[in-house]
C-alpha cells in the first residue's frame, strides 16, 4: 500500500497502462494532465471501472466518485486530484478494513437496489424478496451474473473466485450478502 496523493496516482496508473502508452508510440513521460484515457484508446468504459478498482485496491482505500464529471474521469489530472481528495481509508467512518462492522442489512440493502436498478425490477414486484432464486426466477441471466460479480467486487473490494462460484450459495439476495461479508471477515 502507498501513500495516496494525486502524484502517487499518476505513478501507479501510467506505470498500469504503461504497455498500451508504448503500443500507440508515446512512452509514460509524454502523458499530460489533460491526457484522456477513454479518447486515445487505452481503456474502454469497463477499463474505466477496472481502473478505479485497481486505484482502491493499491493505495487500500474506498473512492467516491459520484461527484466526479463523467467527462473527467478519464482524464489523468482531474481523476488523479479527485481520488486523491475524495478517497476514504478502507477503515474509515467505523467500517474496518476487514469488514466487521459491514452489517448483514447494509449489504442486502445495496445488493438488492443494485439488482432492482440494473435489471428493471418494478419496486411493486411482490416476487422479488430477498430469499427468490435470482437465476431460476428470471431476474439475472448469465450477462448479469457478470455485473453482479463486478459490482459486488468493486463495492466491498473483494475477489469473487471461479472456486466461490461452484462451492458457494450465491442465487439469492440474502446469500450473496452473506457471502460479502463473509469474506470481509475472512471467513471464506
Amino acid at each position: 500500500m502507498s501513500m495516496m496523493t494525486a502524484e502517487n496516482i499518476k505513478e501507479f496508473i501510467l506505470k498500469k497502462f504503461e504497455p498500451a502508452l508504448r503500443d500507440q508510440g508515446m512512452g509514460p513521460e509524454k502523458v499530460t494532465d489533460d491526457f484522456d484515457f477513454f479518447a486515445e484508446g487505452i481503456v474502454d468504459s469497463v477499463g474505466v471501472l477496472n481502473l478505479i478498482s485497481d486505484v482502491e485496491k493499491q493505495f487500500n482505500v474506498k473512492l467516491d466518485m459520484e461527484q466526479m464529471d463523467a467527462e473527467q474521469m478519464t482524464i489523468v489530472g482531474p481523476f488523479c486530484r479527485y481520488a486523491a481528495e475524495h478517497s476514504q481509508s478502507a477503515g474509515a467512518n467505523g467500517s474496518s478494513a476487514n469488514g466487521h462492522s459491514l452489517s448483514l442489512e447494509t449489504v442486502q440493502t445495496d445488493v438488492r437496489n443494485f439488482i432492482r436498478q440494473n435489471y428493471s425490477i418494478a419496486a411493486d414486484d411482490r416476487d422479488f424478496t430477498d430469499d427468490v432464486h435470482l437465476y431460476n426466477a428470471g431476474y439475472i441471466d448469465t450477462m448479469g451474473a457478470g455485473s453482479l460479480k463486478t459490482f459486488m467486487e468493486s463495492k466491498y473490494t473483494i475477489q469473487v473466485s471461479p472456486s466461490d462460484l461452484a462451492t458457494q450459495p450465491m442465487n439469492t439476495v440474502r446469500e450473496l450478502s452473506a457471502f460479502v461479508v463473509k469474506r470481509r471477515k475472512g471467513e471464506i
